[in-house]
């Protein structure tokens, strides 16, 4: 995209939450910053606009413009962009209502401002691919009995035409085992 510093939020409830943000291995949720970057991305999401800014709060809604200065004064960023991740509604049905946001981008620049040719673009497409695998990782980790599912699944590993002889012969000495204890009397 060419910024300094890229963010995923996830909506949990009413409130955004940083799931990632780019050369950070682990997030401080509990920070201030994180906090501040939560509330604004939900006044943003509230609104279903992308928000670019890049210094100068023109036509911004008194909410907005709260909680984007009180992001920029305790980060120090010089732009930041804030782009829900709305997904796609269905044009064949129009009375549909307007889906609610899975998450937020926050684009940021902390050192340059000079906007970079096509950032703009970039960076809807990259919120556009992100909205996508965000519906169906989320749609995926919906799926009741997911554990159970996924551990069945790993049993076929068992028996697969490499180790199927082995699994067998462990089944068939357990079997002859447990069945050993249960009928053999002891003294």
């Amino acid at each position: 995209i060419g910024c300094d510093r890229l963010s995923v939020l996830l909506r949990r409830g009413r409130r955004y939450e940083v799931a990632s943000a780019a050369g950070v291995d682990d997030v401080e949720r509990r920070s201030q910053a994180a906090k501040l970057l939560g509330r604004l991305a939900a006044v943003v999401a509230e609104t279903g606009e992308a928000v670019w800014f890049g210094g100068a709060q023109v036509d911004l809604s008194p909410q907005l413009r709260q909680a984007l200065g009180d992001y920029v004064d305790h980060t120090h960023v010089k732009s930041v962009a804030v782009l829900p991740l709305v997904p796609a509604v269905d044009d064949a049905k129009p009375s549909q209502p307007r889906p609610r946001p899975l998450g937020a981008l926050v684009v940021e620049q902390i050192e340059d401002v000079t906007p970079a040719v096509g950032r703009e673009e970039r960076a809807k497409l990259v919120a556009r691919h992100t909205t996508t695998a965000l519906a169906k990782a989320l749609e995926h980790e919906a799926i009741p009995l997911l554990p159970l599912w996924r551990l069945l699944g790993g049993m076929t590993r068992l028996f697969a035409p490499g180790t199927r002889a082995k699994s067998i012969a462990v089944t068939l000495l357990v079997t002859a085992a447990a069945l050993a204890l249960k009928f053999i009397p002891a003294d």
